[in-house]
């Protein structure tokens, strides 16, 4: 079956074993793409940082024109990422009952397969910039450690996002988290409950008083967990 260079190259992606915390593969292949194509690549510490065995990855493809662009995706993909098989049904790629995880290789063939273009178009371009990060999928963890002051673009094409080809988003949601601690006192729950003050109690009245769900028009906000450690004949403290 005749397939265009990128579906070959996504197929191909897929098929590596991958993990947050554990890209080390899958970057040493991108990296290889990317010097074949004629960027310079670089890998920072962020793996020694955050407990994993890559960094972030940060490409450069000169040019000829003043200017730079940079294109972002993610090497790491969610849970159940292992022993994918990709196959082509119909119009659709599909996988063998795992995930496909075009969360995010989708996105970083389709970074490959622009620079290619660009390089085989012979025309003069910008500086192009290519940042691929770990541990995307675990709270951000990897562009954490990014350093920034490397990047030299004012405009930057982050392909992480599903939809119809073309659509772009220019704001998505960040994330902000909050943890409290509620300290009582402790008292037998039987025989002397009015000597303590009980931490559980006190806690799901303060969390009766702070707004949850919809906020205002972009914000919301969500109490996940509540955890208490005593035994049932304490009060708790």
């Amino acid at each position: 079956m005749n397939r265009l260079p990128i579906i070959r190259e996504f197929m191909e992606l897929v098929e590596i074993d991958v993990a947050s915390k554990n890209e080390r593969v899958i970057a040493d292949v991108v990296t290889k793409k990317l010097k074949d194509i004629g960027c310079l690549v670089y890998e920072d510490n962020t793996g020694e940082k955050i407990g994993g065995n890559t960094g972030n990855l940060f490409a450069i493809l000169e040019g000829t024109r003043e200017g730079a662009l940079l294109f972002s995706a993610h090497l790491d993909r969610v849970a159940n990422g292992i022993g994918i098989k990709p196959k082509i049904v119909g119009s659709k790629i599909v996988s063998n009952g795992t995930i496909l995880s075009a969360d995010d290789v989708s996105g970083i063939a389709a970074i490959l397969d622009g620079l290619r273009k660009v390089v085989n178009s012979k025309k003069s371009h910008p500086r192009i910039e290519i940042l691929l990060t770990v541990c995307e999928e675990k709270g951000v963890s990897g562009s954490k450690y990014v350093d920034y002051s490397q990047i030299k673009s004012k405009i930057a094409f982050v392909l992480d996002s599903p939809g119809r080809i073309g659509r772009v988003i220019n704001a998505a949601p960040s994330k902000a988290s909050l943890n409290f601690e509620v300290v009582g006192k402790s008292a037998h729950a039987g025989n002397f409950p009015e000597k303590g003050v009980n931490s559980l109690v006190t806690a799901a009245k303060v969390l009766s008083r702070i707004k949850d769900g919809r906020i205002d028009e972009i914000t919301t906000a969500n109490w996940a967990s509540i955890e208490s450690l005593s035994p049932t004949n304490v009060v708790n403290s």
